[in-house]
């Protein structure tokens, strides 16, 4: 089996038992050769309801996650409807 599926099923796992997902984001990164991967939630603004990460790959501080938190909402406030969930690579 390809890198790439195993992958995919690496990710199909995480739905099962989220606590793979921080690996398999790893794994995802370091395939295509990225510097990570972070898994937005972006809720229902009208609920009041505000961004959040569910997931990470490694080498995230959290105070680097929390400060593009901030910056990220304050351009999404403006936006009338908002994602479920983003994936950023």
């Amino acid at each position: 089996m390809d890198r790439m599926c195993e992958l995919a099923l690496d990710i199909y796992d995480t739905v099962v038992d989220q606590s793979k997902l921080p690996g398999a984001l790893q794994r995802f990164a370091e395939a295509i050769d990225a510097r990570g991967c972070i898994v937005f939630e972006m809720p229902d603004r009208a609920l009041g309801q505000h961004l959040t990460v569910s997931a990470h790959s490694e080498g995230y501080e959290p105070a680097v996650i929390n400060n593009y938190i901030s910056r990220f909402a304050q351009q999404e406030a403006c936006r009338p409807s908002a994602v479920r969930s983003v994936l950023v690579v």
